[in-house]
């Protein structure tokens, strides 16, 4: 009997030893696990993900739906005009119930990640409430569905509506003239004679906002006394400065009203105090 036992015994050794040769992916069970490289790949939406399993590969993205529209649903990127758009998370929803008569409308708070190239920003809209990123404005404009105290939804029923509009550049135009010096002569006949003509002046001109105190612009006029500059649409105040605020020659303010894509002319005349 104990003979029995023994062959039976040897029968099942050699059986696992059989297997085990035979049968490789139970080699690749057996052997210690692999430590794979911590190095990370970037996804098309912005996340990253890691090596694993036994050869190390790089997991699988997350899929992202990229739709290029106005209106989308929480963690559902959207392309607009220029920027992507993705709603987070609702962080506070206290609208007033479409069938309920409130004293205040109350509002929605909404977690939002906007990117532009490699610029991130999560940022908190309210409805109607607009953010300026990346050289765009960009505004809750709806939410969907309204609150209902007799018919509850769930988040995922939530859509988004967003608009995105560049920037208004400001609407410039030119203004330019001349900045000369006269009296040149003690004593100026009629006709002037040549040698008594204005001189022109180099020299700054500071820009002020009429009615602002604050310098915006200084330009300088050349050796013939010409200047040129642009500038937002508006009106300014020209002050071309003596040298070295010398007392003379004296240049008075002159005021000059700036158009859209025009150029403006407003000469400057300074004087000498020769008389």
């Amino acid at each position: 009997m104990s003979n029995t036992i023994v062959v039976i015994f040897l029968v099942l050794i050699l059986g696992l030893v059989g297997v085990f040769y035979y049968y490789p992916p139970l080699q690749v069970a057996l052997v210690e696990p692999v430590a794979c490289t911590t190095e990370a790949k970037i996804c098309p939406d912005g996340s990253s993900v890691g090596r694993s399993g036994p050869s190390c590969e790089f997991a699988e993205c997350p899929v992202v739906v990229v739709k290029e529209e106005g209106k989308t649903a929480l963690n559902q990127k959207i392309f607009n005009n220029g920027i992507f758009v993705t709603p987070l998370e609702v962080t506070a929803d206290s609208r007033c119930p479409s069938d309920v008569t409130c004293v205040w409308a109350g509002e929605i708070s909404l977690k939002t990640r906007l990117e532009k190239g490699t610029t991130t920003a999560d940022v908190v809209f309210k409805l109607q409430s607009a953010v300026v990123f990346e050289g765009y404005t960009v505004t809750l404009t709806d939410v969907v569905p309204e609150n209902n105290s007799k018919t509850p939804f769930d988040k995922a029923d939530y859509r988004f509506t967003f608009n995105v509009t560049p920037l208004a550049q400001p609407i410039v135009g030119s203004i330019s003239g001349q900045v000369t010096l006269s009296p040149i002569c003690p004593v100026e006949r009629v006709p002037q004679e040549p040698q008594c003509s204005p001189k022109p002046y180099a020299t700054a001109i500071e820009i002020k906002e009429v009615g602002e105190s604050a310098v915006i612009k200084t330009v300088q006029s050349d050796n013939m006394g010409t200047f040129k500059t642009d500038l937002p649409v508006g009106t300014y105040v020209l002050h071309a400065l003596t040298v070295n605020n010398a007392p003379m020659p004296s240049c008075a303010p002159v005021n000059v009203t700036v158009k859209s894509g025009q150029v403006s002319t407003q000469d400057i005349s300074c004087d000498t105090g020769i008389r």
